[in-house]
Parts: structure tokens; sequence; C-alpha cells
């Protein structure tokens, strides 16, 4: 009888629990005896793996957000690295969190440990040392974008293109007549979508921008619908948004917006234009072609720290970033008002022909994002390494 083997599994905020999810029950359906742990969330939580924090509430934005989630991350930090030095895991898998996996990374080389880092730190890294730093420390890397394997590569890291699970999670449950149906939405309406990002702080910044949004577009497009599809990890106990608080924002500008729970890809699917909170959800949108803006916002205070102490990218969104130009409008801090949104969400919806040329630019960021198959080439790499 052979030993299970020992997974252990990082994933930090929403979108790792998202990518960590099908890998869970890619892994759990290979025929090996496995045991799977670590810091997950319900996703990946729901696939069988034995969670030992929660991690959905993980994800912050700005420096005073950081600062109060610090001592619990410390904790689990702690935790996590003794429980690392004291079970021994054949393999430790990370995705993506790169200040807390890095740090767990370079323990698990001094255990001699070997690691797999999916979605890997400094993506769109432009410090070459960084990145070197890490190609030396992570036994193996899966690359899900073709800029990351190019420049992991090039730091001489043992690294694999398998491209973006997105293109494999991002499906529709129902045909189009069907959602429509399903929401409501009658004939020749405009779909206009908004979704104010997943992290509790994001939708303290951003809600009351697209709710305002909506009530200055609702005068300007005739028969448009506004639609916000929120996700119920996001009004989960614990993070401080419910519902009611949504509601509440949306009903203060008198805006009309229907909010739905758990159909952001249908909902995306039949959107004639969305105005998206910078993440994860404008790679999801560009996967159903989905014309969009994208917009952002943090407390002045970051605003000041990131100018300072960064290199700021050229791009904030995904699909911008992926293809290094601008294929999707974007406004960050400043230019996050009601008034620049919708006026530029208004010239996409009077031109057919620029909305066009944005879904032909997003199938190219589409292309970049390789094949099909993600999920089950990082599982063989893992099933390789023990």
């Amino acid at each position: 009888m052979h030993d299970k083997k020992k997974i252990m599994i990082i994933a930090g905020e929403i979108s790792g629990d998202l990518y960590g999810h099908p890998l869970v029950l890619e892994l759990m359906k290979s025929g090996r005896q496995l045991d799977i742990f670590g810091i997950g969330g319900p996703r990946m939580k729901s696939a069988g793996m034995k969670t030992y924090y929660d991690s959905s509430s993980w994800g912050t934005i700005g420096m005073i957000e950081a600062i109060k989630k610090l001592p619990h991350l410390y904790l689990a930090y702690y935790d996590i690295s003794d429980k690392l030095k004291r079970i021994r895991p054949d393999v430790l898998v990370l995705i993506d969190y790169p200040g807390f996996n890095m740090r767990l990374c370079r323990y698990a080389r001094q255990l001699a440990i070997p690691t797999l880092y999916y979605f890997p730190p400094s993506k769109w890294s432009y410090n070459h040392e960084d990145v070197c730093d890490a190609a030396r420390t992570i036994t193996r890397v899966a690359a899900p974008f073709e800029h990351t394997f190019d420049i992991y590569k090039k730091a001489g890291a043992n690294v694999e293109f398998v491209g973006n699970p997105l293109l494999e999670i991002v499906k529709t449950r129902n045909d189009r007549t069907e959602i429509l149906k399903k929401l409501k939405a009658g004939n020749g309406e405009k779909v206009i979508s908004l979704l104010p990002g997943s992290r509790s702080m994001e939708v303290r910044y951003m809600l009351p921008v697209l709710a305002e949004t909506a009530a200055i577009l609702k005068s300007k497009i005739l028969n448009a619908r506004f639609i916000m599809p929120i996700s119920s990890s996001t009004i989960s106990p614990g993070t401080g948004i419910t519902l009611e608080y949504i509601k509440n924002v949306i009903n203060f500008y008198g805006a009309d917006v229907s909010v739905e729970t758990d159909m952001t890809y249908d909902i995306l699917s039949v959107s004639d234009f969305s105005i998206i909170t910078s993440g994860t959800a404008t790679l999801e949108a560009a996967c159903l072609l989905t014309p969009m803006v994208i917009v952002y916002k943090v407390s002045l205070l970051t605003e000041i720290y990131a100018r300072l102490m960064t290199s700021l990218p050229k791009y904030f969104g995904l699909p911008n970033l992926i293809l290094n130009k601008a294929v999707v409008p974007e406004f960050i801090q400043k230019d996050v008002t009601a008034e620049i949104i919708s006026e530029s969400v208004v010239s996409f919806l009077n031109s057919s022909q620029k909305l066009a040329d944005m879904k032909d630019e997003l199938k190219m960021v589409v292309k970049n994002l390789g094949e099909i198959g993600a999920t089950k080439k990082v599982s063989d790499m893992i099933l390789g390494m023990v």
C-alpha cells in the first residue's frame, strides 16, 4: 500500500480560489492517493481540499487596509510555516498572492521541499532582479501568460507556459435567450453591466461611482438596462458588505440597477457593454468578448505611496497589459468620475464601428492566453513532482 502523497496548496484571495478550484478537482480525479490541504476559499474547500484558513477576505487594496490585515496574516503565516515544517508535504503549490507566498516559498527551499508556483509573482514586473530572485527560489513555474513565460525563461527559471485557466472556467450556463428571460430583459434593451470588484474595499470605493454613472447614463441611452452581478463570496460574512448595503448605495444615487448573485458570466455574456473594476473580471469579460471600460480607484495615501515607491506599469487593466496597448479605455484615480465614465460609454454605444474594433482586439487578448487545458497541465506538473 502506497502512502498518501501530501500536497499543500496556498491560494490567496478570491482569484486564487477561482484558479485553485478546478486544480483540486483535477488532482482528486487523478486516481492517485493524495492528501490535499492548505489555504484557499470556499470553492477549493467544496472541491475537497482541507482548508486551514479561508483566504477569500485576504484581498486588500490600499495601505490602511493592508496594515489592518497584517496581524492576521502574520499569525496565519507563522502557523502555516510551522505546519510546512512538521507535515513536510511532497510539494508546495503556490497560487498568486506574492507577498505571502514568496516568503513561504523561500522557507520551503530551506526545508528542501519542492515548490510549484502557478500565477507567479511580478506577472508584469519590469524589475529584473525580482524575477531572477523568484526564478532561483521556485522549483517549477507554471506561467499563465506568454509574457510571464518570457520573463521567467529569460531569468533562467524552470518554467512552462500552461495557458490561462479562465479559458476553461469562463462558461455560460444558459444560452442568450434563456439568460435574458431569467434577467427579465426586454427586447431591444441595451444591457449594461456594472462590476464593482470582489474585495470589500473595492466595493466601497467603486460602488458609489458606478451607481452615479448608471443614473447619468439612464438619461443618455434609451432603453438601457443596468445589472450588477455580485459573487456570493463578496457578500459572505466577515466582508462587511451585504446585499442591503449595495442596494442602499444604488438607491441613494437614484439609479435603477438590478443586483444578481452568482450570475457573472451569464450577465457578461449578454451585456452590450460593461463597466468593470480592474482585476480578474476584466479578463473574464475579454474571454466573452464583452466590450468594456476599466475603472480603478484607491485612497490618496495609497496612490502617493505607489507613485513614490514603485514603478507603475503603463497600463492597469489586464487586457491592456497582455497586448501592451490600450485595447480598452481605463480610468484611474481622479478620472474615476461618473461624468467621464458615462461619456466614454456613450461614445462606444453610439458607434458600432468602435464596438467591433474593440471586439477584434479582445480576440487578440484571448489568443494570447494560449490553449484550453491549463488546469490539466498544472495538475500533471504537480503529479510529476510527487
